[in-house]
């Protein structure tokens, strides 16, 4: 993925441990330990291939932007060569993208598509009927019509289009973050309110350098880390 998933899964899980270990040290008195392990945070992210493999009987396979157990779920190109992504959540939905968004009504009547069992057990040939449905509309045109009957999309775009997605202005998530070589734009965290927050330290000139407000930096090749000491105590009420 690119990205370190098994430290941000750690440290999520580490996070909400501690808000629970909190709440039940403010209801108890009891201070309960809280211990998270990369490999038990990344297992708990894959619980649900896991459980799949556990009860199937067989691991799932890559699949691309499509769904093991949905369908119809995955990209479709449209008449302008546009990807949209496509979601049929439940059975309400499947005869209205089939009717309403696709001009399609034999879609919906067909008996091999009439559960979304039978639809994942014949997903080959609901994947090349939607296409040559799809095919026939412009992305803007397909969306339109999947806004209008209430169904589920996205467009597929590259890494570079995320910057300029509208949502991430409309949340006012970009900031203007100071570092050395000049203010750059970071992203405001998730959860933090869109007004007045603003980061209130620059950036570090190198990462062993003590970031400004933080008297007990240390590498963290040292140990153990001298801030954890008032942290600990402060979840053992101390």
């Amino acid at each position: 993925m690119g990205i370190s998933i098994a430290d941000i899964a750690a440290g999520c899980y580490a996070f909400s441990g501690v808000l629970a270990a909190l709440r039940h040290r403010d209801r108890t008195g009891e201070a309960l330990p809280v211990e998270i392990s990369l490999f038990g945070a990344l297992t708990e992210w894959m619980a649900y291939p896991l459980y799949y493999t556990a009860h199937s009987g067989a691991a799932p396979v890559p699949m691309g932007t499509a769904h093991p157990t949905i369908a119809p779920y995955g990209a479709v190109t449209a008449a302008d060569g546009g990807s949209v992504m496509i979601a049929v959540q439940n059975e309400r939905e499947w005869p209205r993208l089939a009717t309403d968004v696709l001009d399609e009504p034999a879609l919906a009547a067909d008996p091999r598509f009439a559960s979304n069992s039978q639809r994942v057990a014949h997903r080959a040939e609901l994947d090349a009927a939607l296409a040559a449905a799809c095919a026939r509309f412009p992305a803007d045109v397909l969306t339109q019509r999947l806004d209008a009957a209430g169904i589920a999309w996205s467009r597929l775009t590259e890494l570079a289009d995320l910057a300029d997605h509208p949502e991430l202005a409309a949340a006012q998530r970009w900031l203007h973050t100071a570092t050395p070589a000049g203010p750059v734009r970071t992203l405001r965290p998730p959860g933090a309110r869109a007004t007045g927050w603003q980061p209130t330290a620059r950036c570090p000139r190198s990462a062993r350098t003590p970031p400004p407000c933080s008297p007990n930096w240390r590498r963290s090749n040292d140990r153990p880390h001298r801030m954890a000491g008032p942290f600990l105590r402060g979840l053992r009420g101390g």
